[in-house]
Order: structure tokens, then C-alpha cells, then sequence
């Protein structure tokens, strides 16, 4: 499936994308995606992400090191059609994410450009729990993209495979150790201390299981049909698939009835 289609992205301005398993990889995709369809695109950060490569973004723009930093934002995506937009440079080899105030004004500056914000940090692994201060969503957000890497379902629950393993085993409800189920997976993405605690109250949220091919294709759809039903009222689809083999699937309901239509 088109992943514009199945991620709605003709519906949405600012997408914030939060969780582990491909975030950023998801992100410069669908950069990707939105350039070669003309569409100019704006890749950022609320908190803090590695310096892309040119191969991901052609152009970076340092808000710190451009007093006037629209106008290289607008020769950027006049020239490239994509930049990626930071504060500044920190150790380790990382880019500062832009403040708030900066993020929730980018829709009103450019108006024709989809923004895509990578709203929190995972530290490579497939699943995540939010620190206290996680996710960093902007209110101007649109549209919320939950990822979670398939590679863990079915497998222990550790550090090896999550990021804060304890919070996450709370939110889930398991125990070190346990098998990370479908269910387990649900319960933690809409645990109240989750990662979508931040998301803006008419956002949107659809949750994306990344690494779909680390698993038999029913075991996917199965996780995919557990978050429809867990995200009754707040999820009306839910994608799954793979980035880097740019496979892409998704499960639709109806919102006013139970589960209604699949698109494989």
C-alpha cells in the first residue's frame, strides 16, 4: 500500500512521531515521499536527533547559526524541496531540537509545507517507555505517528530490546522477562503514562508497527487488530510493515462500529 495513503498524509500539516523502531527512519521516508510528490517538507526535532545524511536531507538549516533562518528555510526548499531544521550542535554528535515556541510556529510560516517532528528519543532499540519529560509534542501538532518495532513481539521483555525497560514493564503489565504479547504491546501505547500522554486532545494518532518482516505476516495483523481494539475512540487505523523494505499495510475501522474494513 502507498504509504501516503496509508499514513493520510494529504490530511495533515504538522505530524509529530513518537515511540522506537524506526522513527527516524520513518520520518526521512516520508520526507522522501512528500518531496517527490512536490510537496515541500520541513524534518525537525522537539528533542534531540544525529545530523542527517545528505542522502536523508539535502539541506540543514541551524536556527543558532542563521539569524534569519525562514529565509535559509525558504531558499532551502526552493532548491531541495526538503530541509531539516535544529537549534544547534551538542555532544555527542547530536542536533538540539527547536523550542516550542519555534515549532508551533512553522505551520503559519510555511504554510505549503508538510512539518515532521521526531518528538522524542529511543536509543535504537524496537520498544520504548517515556521519561517524565517525554514526548515533546508541539500544540500545533496534526497528526500523531505511534511507532513500535515488530522485532521484539514474542521475545523477552529486557534492556536489550527496550528503552527503560521498567517503566515500560509497569505501563505493560508484565514482568521482566515475560513475553511481550499483542496485548502487552496495547497496553503500554495507551497506558495514561504512555507515549501518547501529550498528544493534543484532536490529533489524530495512528500507530505504526514497524520491522513487520521479523515476524509471520498473521502475527502482524493480529498486533494490528489487538491496537485497533485497545485504541477504540482514539485510533481509527493502524499501519504496519516494513521501512527499509518500503512495505507498507493498514487496518481501518469505522469509527461509529466495531472493526470494519482491512486494506491489505
Amino acid at each position: 500500500m502507498d504509504p501516503w495513503d496509508a499514513f493520510d498524509l494529504n490530511s495533515s500539516r504538522m505530524i509529530a512521531l513518537v515511540g522506537a523502531g524506526g522513527k527516524t527512519s520513518l520520518m526521512f521516508a516520508l520526507a522522501a515521499l512528500a518531496r517527490n510528490r512536490g510537496v515541500p517538507v520541513i524534518t525537525t526535532t522537539s528533542t534531540r536527533i544525529y545530523p542527517p545524511t545528505l542522502q536523508q536531507s539535502p539541506a540543514l538549516v541551524l536556527t543558532e547559526e542563521a539569524p534569519h533562518f525562514p529565509d535559509r528555510i525558504r531558499d532551502g526548499l526552493s532548491e531541495h524541496g526538503h530541509v531539516t531544521l535544529a537549534r544547534t550542535r551538542v555532544e555527542p554528535g547530536k542536533l538540539a531540537g527547536l523550542t516550542m515556541e519555534t515549532l508551533d510556529q512553522l505551520p503559519a510560516a510555511f504554510p505549503t509545507s508538510l512539518i515532521l517532528i521526531e518528538a522524542d528519543g529511543a536509543q535504537g532499540l524496537p520498544l520504548k517507555a517515556p521519561a517524565d519529560h517525554e514526548p515533546v509534542i508541539p500544540s500545533a501538532t496534526d497528526r500523531v505517528i505511534a511507532v513500535m518495532g515488530l522485532s521484539a513481539l514474542d521475545r523477552p521483555l529486557n534492556g536489550g530490546r527496550v528503552f527503560r525497560p521498567e517503566i515500560f514493564a509497569r505501563h505493560a503489565g508484565l514482568s521482566p522477562g515475560e513475553p511481550i504479547t499483542p496485548e502487552a504491546l496495547a497496553r503500554a501505547l495507551f497506558h495514561p503514562q504512555g507515549l501518547l500522554r501529550a498528544v493534543p486532545p484532536r490529533a489524530p494518532i495512528i500507530p505504526f508497527l514497524n520491522q513487520a518482516d521479523t515476524v509471520l505476516p498473521e502475527r502482524a495483523r493480529e498486533t494490528a487488530e489487538e491496537l485497533i481494539r485497545a485504541g477504540a475512540g482514539r485510533v481509527a487505523r493502524v499501519v504496519w510493515g516494513s521501512v527499509l523494505n518500503k512495505e507498507f499495510n493498514m487496518l481501518k475501522i469505522e469509527m461509529k462500529s466495531n472493526l470494519k474494513k482491512a486494506n491489505p
